[in-house]
Formats: C-alpha cells, sequence, structure tokens
C-alpha cells in the first residue's frame, strides 16, 4: 500500500503558530498562508458534512417500514406465536406475510428487527 500524502505542507507546530492568540492580529506571510488554507478546509468539511446530512436515505427509509410491517404482521399472528416471537415457526409465518406485502427478507433480518422493535412490544406489551 502506497505510503498516504500529507494534503497540506504544514507542520503541527506551523498551525499551532498561526492560530496562536495575540494581541494585534498581525501575521507573517507563511502564517497568513497557513490560516487561508486552514479556514479553506474548515469551510468544505463542513460544507460536505451539511450536504451529506441533507442526502435522502432510501434504505434506512425502507427499514423502517419494513419494521412498521413487521409489527403489523406479529399484530397478527395468533396469540400462541406471538408468545415467542423469535421462534423457528413465528419467524418463517412472519417471512411469508412479509413477503406477501413486497419485503423478501431473509430469517437473519427478521430476527434483526425483532430484535430492534423489542420482543416485548410483539408480544403486545410495551417496551417503549
Amino acid at each position: 500500500m502506497a505510503k498516504r500524502r500529507a494534503k497540506y505542507p504544514w507542520s503541527d507546530a506551523q498551525i499551532r503558530r498561526a492560530q496562536a492568540p495575540r494581541a494585534l492580529p498581525i501575521y507573517d506571510d507563511e502564517e497568513e498562508k497557513v490560516r487561508d488554507d486552514l479556514l479553506a478546509e474548515g469551510a468544505r468539511h463542513l460544507l460536505a458534512r451539511r450536504e451529506g446530512g441533507r442526502k435522502p436515505r432510501p434504505e434506512q427509509a425502507r427499514r423502517e417500514i419494513r419494521r412498521l410491517a413487521l409489527e403489523g404482521v406479529y399484530a397478527a399472528l395468533p396469540k400462541l406465536l406471538r408468545e415467542k416471537p423469535t421462534g423457528q415457526t413465528t419467524i418463517a409465518k412472519a417471512r411469508d406475510l412479509l413477503s406477501r406485502c413486497g419485503f423478501n427478507v431473509s430469517e437473519e433480518t427478521v430476527l434483526k428487527d425483532v430484535k430492534k422493535i423489542g420482543t416485548a412490544k410483539l408480544r403486545g406489551g410495551s417496551d417503549s
């Protein structure tokens, strides 16, 4: 693997010196360049994080919809199956009902969703 090159040629000492508090804001040419680079990088970083936060997350939304559907599926199951939300028969029945709703998921996914929702809530009690 190639060695990663530093993005800026400034050392930590140069950056600290350029950022040190002063009575008067007087900087030499090198310190001005360091401060300008830090300002530009900070602004780029901040704007990139904001842009990332504005992106839609369709997979996450689909997961939440699937969990809501799973809660509905468990509510429709007979009481005997609801008593064991992680039982094989219950999971198989839940997968079958979810596939009818358009969610083709694995047993592992259903188990993860059950744990995320909470078994007490799926049994009919209140988990949250």
